[in-house]
């Protein structure tokens, strides 16, 4: 079940990334093969996990399994989270100079990721608790921050 939630959670993220899960979640029901491996039951739990794994979902995953999923979805190294935000963000604005880029995802980040931020993680990982600290400490200095991804983003394009 995991893997099928694993492959499904982000497939409708080139359609709609707004609301990616619900239309992932949709593509996953219309799967007929799957009623060859999964009973009812364990598809509307697959349904459920997939539409649950978003990080900005107020409501906390229904099962085991979404919050399996929400949590292996988050990033887990500073590298890692300062290259997405920077190519998603000249994904949505190819247009947006480096420097507004750097500002968008200080802004994003911190919303996420930073104290009382909407990210969560339902299990113990000290990779990802070495990373929240990282990151957080990263966060407290705008400056520093935006450094920091300028210099990331410089090696990124050489």
């Amino acid at each position: 079940m995991v893997y099928i939630i694993a492959v499904y959670h982000d497939i409708g993220h080139h359609i709609d990334s707004k609301n990616h899960e619900t239309i992932s979640a949709d593509i996953m029901a219309q799967d007929e093969n799957l009623n060859k491996f999964f009973t009812a039951e364990e598809l509307i739990i697959i349904k459920e996990a997939i539409e649950d794994h978003r990080a900005s979902s107020k409501e906390n995953p229904r099962s085991v399994y979404g919050k399996i999923i929400s949590s292996a979805d988050r990033n887990n190294t500073v590298e890692m989270c300062l290259r997405r935000s920077y190519t998603y963000g000249k994904k949505l604005d190819p247009t947006a100079s480096d420097e507004e880029l750097f500002l968008r995802a200080y802004d994003v980040l911190t919303r996420k990721f930073g104290e009382g931020g909407y990210a969560k993680f339902y299990f113990r990982d000290e990779q990802y608790e070495k990373f929240l600290k990282e990151l957080r400490n990263l966060l407290s200095n705008k400056d520093n921050f935006v450094n920091t991804q300028r210099e990331y983003v410089k090696k990124l394009k050489n």
